[in-house]
């Protein structure tokens, strides 16, 4: 009775649309993660009855504001949280309210990332952090997690195998080199009960000067290039089997696995402060456009389907 309660309810709500194609909901996404996506849709369509339609379309960042402004579009768009402010702001995707229960099911910080004045914006779908890679081959044991453990390894490393080198990230970049600097006490802006003080910056606090300046003496010692190496340079060494260590995060984890690299990861400290270890994280959220006609039926999938234990 219940199930069929709601599949009355969920068809009336996406057959009500004019110029959207009439009896499915429509989801953007990446095009990397669109495979498992679909498992989740052809699931939700057998109890339901309606179909979902996932499509991988290029540089959603630009076609989904375009198609949402246009009235055009779909129901469910998948992206990072660093759009949020922007597309709630331009009136693109359309505001949440969960329960309390609901929201214990989700680390708070996920929550964190899809609020914005105040208001939750999005369901949170998977959360990715950096770590530190390493290629098991080349380490023997338990590899170094803290920042002054990487000279000697890389003299022990270089006198073994000096074709190799030891560790690589693109440290010009605040997102992979976050964890080294927050971990002694550096921040962005000062949170508040309300979010956070731009006024107040802390990515020049003691700690985060002290951060920045263990990343030079490895530049120094010669553990690492002067240049930095950005792009996908320490993926593709470490593909090549001629890489022991990187912080990256699991978008690198594919390419390790068909390349044939037995890798393993670990929590990357740095024993500066007691403060303790932060990184940089990128999620994953479901956002609502705004002008979907069937914004009754994508929040209760993104609810109870796509965002939930089912």
């Amino acid at each position: 009775m219940g199930r069929n309660l709601i599949t009355v309810l969920l068809l009336a709500a996406v057959h009500t649309a004019s110029g959207w194609t009439d009896g499915q909901l429509l989801i953007w996404m990446d095009a990397d993660r669109a495979s498992a996506m679909q498992l989740v849709a052809n699931k939700f369509e057998q109890d339901y009855g309606i179909p979902v339609r996932i499509e991988t379309p290029e540089k959603i960042t630009d076609s989904f504001p375009l198609a949402a402004q246009a009235g055009k579009g779909p129901d469910i768009v998948i992206w990072a949280h660093d759009k949020v402010g922007e597309w709630a702001d331009s009136g693109l995707i359309a505001p949440i309210e969960v329960t309390a229960g609901y929201k214990q099911q989700f680390y708070p910080m996920a929550w964190d990332a899809v609020r914005h004045h105040k208001q939750l914006w999005g369901y949170p779908i998977s959360l990715e952090a950096i770590g530190l890679i390493y290629n098991k081959k080349l380490v023997n044991g338990a590899p170094p997690t803290q920042i002054g453990d990487f000279i000697p390894f890389h003299r022990k490393l270089k006198s073994e195998h000096p074709e190799m080198n030891s560790i690589l990230w693109d440290y010009s970049s605040p997102y992979y080199s976050w964890g080294i600097l927050a971990s002694g006490g550096g921040y962005i802006f000062g949170k508040t009960t309300d979010g956070y003080d731009s006024r107040n910056v802390g990515v020049a606090a003691e700690g985060a000067v002290q951060g920045l300046s263990e990343i030079v003496h490895l530049i120094d010692s010669g553990v690492m290039p002067r240049m930095a190496s950005s792009g996908d340079v320490p993926q593709e060494l470490m593909a090549q089997g001629k890489l022991a260590m990187m912080i990256s995060g699991p978008w690198d984890w594919p390419n390790l696995m068909k390349s044939g690299i037995d890798f393993g990861v670990v929590v990357f400290r740095l024993p500066i402060s007691i403060a303790a270890h932060r990184i940089e994280t990128w999620q994953r959220n479901f956002w609502r456009n705004t002008l979907s006609p069937r914004r009754a039926c994508a929040h209760w999938i993104m609810s109870n389907r796509l965002a939930s234990r089912r």
